[in-house]
């Protein structure tokens, strides 16, 4: 399998939402963030190119130069994305740049669409035939729910502020802590520098280590002087506080703990203390103090032990990480298991398996078959040879270890069981997983 299994496409019109951005926006803007949100996906090994669709003769998207060398991206120039622009200009090129590096480039395996438009649910689906993987980046509250729900992943964005210079009075200072993905990736806040400071950084930490490692770090944004002169102000983003979790605990990710999202984590953590998560429509998600909240917040509740377990929960933790379990009910992996079994004795590729599959259980969606098909290659039940080769390439069948329907059903239950027990430890409950698997 390549190590350079990723690409990456930035449609800047869309990260801009339109062209009335002024430069504070774009001042906020930061494709640094972007892609260390994508490095966390489990999927992603290394990154084999990037490209940025946008008119890169307007002066104010000059700001973006630094990280555009700095992350390797590829400006790619759309004439007429000024006031007199052609509809749809970046995302026709974008699209048609991804068909053909899919063709050209077969060791790619993972593709990365930072937009939330609508239009490009169709790519992913057209991806998917291909044998590739879909994620998705984008503003949640802009995002089109079609495009979200083909994708395999979905990355939600933090909607950047516009902050005046006079909100920040501390000298940044830059500390560059590396990443295991291929690039130095710097710690830039003036907060996280000045956290850095006060809070050690510790590796390799288990459940109960990180939830008293992250009260420590929230400690501090109640505690130091210029952290609560912006949480009395505006509130602090939650990409900053992110990046202080990134710095104090580097290998940390919210299912490690039994989170889907960040801003969930802190919902759990911040619980009974004097800080809570609140948010600032459209889309900006804030760690603020409960006494003292800023206009236009809308506080979010607090989680608490007794609200982690729920079949939802549970579902969404399969779903993320490694082994992927997306199974949505008995009948369809039975009905699914039993046409791959009378056609054990037959390599296929994936997206013959998709192909042939769609064709015999026409009520099944593609997304639906496309789950179903990765979940089981995740079990270790449809093995892909030569195993070296990436996944679109390898030809698949059912391991010979497993004879029977009933014998596949028991083991995707069993794969399940280890990996909750193994994130959620000491927590698990027996009740709410009968309740996801009832098989």
């Amino acid at each position: 399998m390549s190590i350079f299994n990723t690409a990456i496409f930035y449609d800047i019109e869309n990260l801009t939402k339109g062209y009335s951005f002024s430069k504070d926006f774009i001042k906020e803007l930061s494709l640094k963030q972007i892609y260390r949100q994508i490095l966390e996906v489990d999927i992603v090994n290394k990154i084999c190119l990037q490209r940025a669709y946008a008119n890169w003769s307007d002066h104010r998207l000059s700001l973006l130069r630094g990280e555009i060398n700095e992350l390797g991206i590829d400006p790619i120039q759309i004439f007429g994305f000024a006031r007199y622009h052609k509809k749809n200009a970046a995302d026709i090129q974008l699209v048609v740049d991804t068909m053909d590096i899919t063709i050209r480039f077969p060791h790619i395996e993972v593709y990365v669409i930072v937009s939330g438009d609508g239009g490009f649910a169709s790519l992913a689906k057209k991806l998917h035939e291909y044998g590739k993987q879909v994620i998705g980046c984008a503003y949640e509250n802009s995002a089109n729910d079609i495009f979200k729900s083909v994708c395999d992943y979905f990355i939600k964005l933090e909607l950047p502020e516009e902050y005046s210079p006079e909100d920040i009075n501390t000298d940044p200072k830059n500390i560059t802590f590396g990443n295991n993905k291929g690039l130095g990736v710097g710690i830039n806040h003036p907060l996280v520098v000045r956290m850095a400071n006060n809070i050690q950084t510790i590796h390799q930490a288990d459940k109960k280590t990180i939830f008293s490692h992250g009260q420590k770090i929230i400690s501090w944004f109640g505690q130091d002087p210029e952290s609560r002169r912006q949480m009395y102000g505006h509130g602090i983003p939650l990409s900053t506080v992110r990046e202080a979790f990134k710095y104090a605990i580097p290998e940390f990710k919210p299912e490690m703990v039994g989170f889907m999202r960040f801003a969930e984590f802190l919902q759990f953590i911040c619980a009974n203390t004097e800080l809570c998560v609140g948010t600032l429509p459209p889309s900006n998600t804030l760690l603020v103090f409960r006494n003292s909240i800023p206009n236009g917040v809308v506080i979010l509740s607090d989680i608490l032990n007794e609200d982690l377990h729920t079949p939802e929960r549970y579902q969404s933790l399969l779903a993320s990480g490694k082994p992927r379990i997306t199974i949505e009910d008995k009948y369809s992996l039975e009905i699914f298991v039993d046409t791959l079994i009378s056609k054990r004795d037959i390599l296929m590729n994936i997206s013959e398996i998709l192909d042939i599959f769609s064709q015999e259980l026409p009520t099944f969606e593609s997304n639906k078959l496309n789950n179903l098909c990765l979940s089981l290659i995740h079990c270790n039940i449809l093995k892909g040879y030569p195993e070296d080769d990436n996944i679109s390439e390898q030809k698949f069948h059912i391991s010979p270890d497993f004879k029977d329907t009933a014998q596949i059903l028991e083991h995707v239950k069993q794969t399940s069981l280890n990996k909750l027990i193994s994130i959620l430890v000491d927590d698990f409950k027996t009740n709410v997983f009968e309740e996801v698997i009832s098989f």
